[in-house]
């Protein structure tokens, strides 16, 4: 973050809430130097659905999506947002121009402004299938002034047909973009959804990859998110069998970047329960990835 104190921003959701209706806040808690802080709800929020957070890489504004009134008429559909951080305090929200009348989720963004979210495609491409899309800033002010291009559908290498492809998660070079992937027309398979991996390389995508095993396993992984330093991976793990079962926060060391060192298991302060999730375990365990080895955590299980 700009303050320059590592802080872990959340949406969270208690489960009489949920079935209420929507009501994810985001949250965040600051690591102090005794721990991590109680986490509490910014005062842009706490009045609408809002969820996926998301801080640009120079800490200067907090993207996410919500279901807020716009200009003072309800919304129906989900919309992208942010909010500028002004000192120590983050100003009004504000409209992403790119927000559609269809639902726009999961902003990401890399450090030259390419903005890139989940949208269903349209017709032709399989109406109603999620894919990944990208704006290019544009103008003079670009992203920092709230400018983009029309956003595009990345091509079918990416938003492979037959499948459903969300959840960006673009690094803050622009080079490696993980997702969730999940095939809607496997039965068996529907609500599991898989990590995978892009290399953009000459302004080109390579083809995906799966996550190794410890990362994807039978249950449903979903959610990537970075560390600030590229090195960490985080994401949700979940039983959709299992009715009562809540996500998981889990993290695996990626071990293949620059300046990502070959790390011991590291334990923080967030494996604390909040009383609305007395069933939810929230516990960054970064995995110890041998010398040499290639892929995300291959030290062992993330948890």
């Amino acid at each position: 973050m700009a303050s320059g104190r590592p802080t872990w921003c959340f949406a969270r959701c208690s489960r009489e809430r949920a079935r209420g209706g929507p009501c994810h806040d985001p949250l965040a808690g600051a690591l102090a130097p005794g721990g991590w802080t109680t986490p509490e709800v910014p005062a842009f929020s706490g009045q609408h659905p809002d969820i996926d957070p998301f801080v640009s890489p120079d800490g200067r504004h907090l993207y996410f999506s919500s279901i807020r009134p716009l200009d003072g008429s309800p919304r129906q559909v989900v919309d992208l947002w942010r909010v500028e951080r002004r000192g120590g305090a983050w100003g009004p929200p504000e409209r992403l121009p790119v927000s559609s009348d269809l639902d726009d989720l999961y902003p990401s963004v890399d450090r030259d402004g390419r903005l890139y979210f989940g949208r269903p495609l349209p017709e032709p491409e399989r109406t109603g299938a999620w894919g990944i899309w990208v704006a290019e800033p544009r103008g003079e002010g670009g992203a920092a002034g709230g400018e983009w291009g029309p956003p595009t559908a990345l091509p079918p290498r990416v938003n492979a047909p037959g499948w459903w492809s969300f959840n960006p998660e673009i690094s803050p070079d622009g080079s490696t973009l993980f997702f969730t992937r999940l095939n809607p027309g496997d039965a068996a398979a529907a609500a599991f959804g898989e990590i995978h991996r892009a290399i953009r390389a000459g302004g080109e995508w390579g083809p995906p990859e799966a996550l190794p095993t410890h990362v994807n396993t039978p249950a449903d992984e979903f959610h990537p998110s970075l560390s600030p330093d590229g090195c960490t991976l985080y994401f949700v793990r979940r039983d959709p069998a299992n009715a009562e079962a809540r996500g998981r926060l889990m993290a695996a060391a990626l071990d293949e970047g620059e300046g990502c060192p070959t790390r011991a298991p590291l334990r923080s302060e967030l494996d604390h329960r909040h009383p609305d999730h007395d069933q939810e375990k929230v516990r960054e365990d970064v995995g110890d990835p041998r010398p040499g080895a290639q892929g995300i955590g291959n030290g062992g299980e993330p948890e």
